[in-house]
């Protein structure tokens, strides 16, 4: 998934306690090691099931310069979408995009 961040978010595009660790510059990356899912205690009569779940998310922003402006986009990867800020980011950017090509 892409975004174009809004003005003013460059830096703060990240919920806040996201997880995230800086693994070099403008790249960011989380995993969950592997565990049984919550939901499995309580909801499934056999506890005996041997289910396990484990994400990884990345978000990469790059920066880019048209017309002298710069423009800020996020690229997401696994479950990164889930750490950015909600208010960061123009609502139906690649939308816009996939329809102004067509």
């Amino acid at each position: 998934m892409n975004y174009l961040l809004k003005e003013g978010f460059s830096d703060n595009f990240l919920k806040e306690n996201h997880g995230l660790k800086e693994y070099k510059e403008n790249i960011f990356t989380a995993y969950t090691p592997e565990r049984s899912p919550k939901w499995i205690k309580g909801f499934f009569v056999n506890e005996e099931l041997n289910l396990t779940t484990k994400s990884v998310a990345a978000v990469f922003k790059k920066t880019i310069t048209i017309n002298n402006e710069e423009k800020h986009f996020i690229f997401c990867f696994g479950t990164g979408f889930h750490k950015l800020n909600p208010d960061a980011f123009e609502k139906r950017f690649g939308l816009k995009v996939a329809l102004s090509i067509s």
